[in-house]
């Protein structure tokens, strides 16, 4: 994590960090000072690790976690990734990860439209009503005194 950040920031004085009040720890990573710093917790959830979002490692983290989750969605993976590091620019780059995954592509694909075929001229020409007409015989039902019975449905086709 130190070679990423020293890949991509300058300092902890950085332009891209000033918001995320950035404190460097002792082992010199670079650390987003949080709101809850007051807290009794582990201090990894307390002062997340700053990451940049166009590292190829960090790439690899969120496809990592993806996986580890079973290929959960953003919000998820990100709220996940979010307990020890603070990626920035953090729902994008999970997005863009999420895109790239093979499996997600593929149940995500999109249906193929099927054209309405071309309905028969008996279908399309003016006719009176009942004039064609079709018959089903629905059956048997059982009764509860053990008689049978049928149903018949009449279908009107115009």
């Amino acid at each position: 994590m130190l070679l990423i950040q020293k890949e991509s920031f300058k300092n902890v004085n950085d332009d891209k960090l000033k918001k995320l009040r950035p404190i460097m720890d002792c082992n010199g990573l670079i650390r987003a000072k949080t709101n809850i710093s007051n807290r009794d917790d582990n201090s990894d959830f307390k002062f997340l690790i700053i990451l940049p979002s166009d590292h190829t490692v960090v790439k690899l983290l969120i496809m990592n976690a993806h996986n580890d989750l079973i290929h959960a969605g953003t919000s998820i993976l990100m709220s996940h990734l979010r307990e020890k590091y603070w990626i920035i620019k953090a729902r994008k780059t999970i997005r863009n990860c999420i895109r790239k995954c093979v499996k997600c592509q593929r149940f995500k694909a999109k249906k193929c439209e099927v054209t309405p075929g071309i309905l028969p001229k008996d279908r399309v020409r003016d006719a009176a009503t009942f004039e064609i007409v079709g018959v089903d015989l629905a059956g048997p039902l059982y009764l509860r005194n053990g008689r049978k019975a049928y149903c018949p449905l009449y279908l009107c086709s115009v």
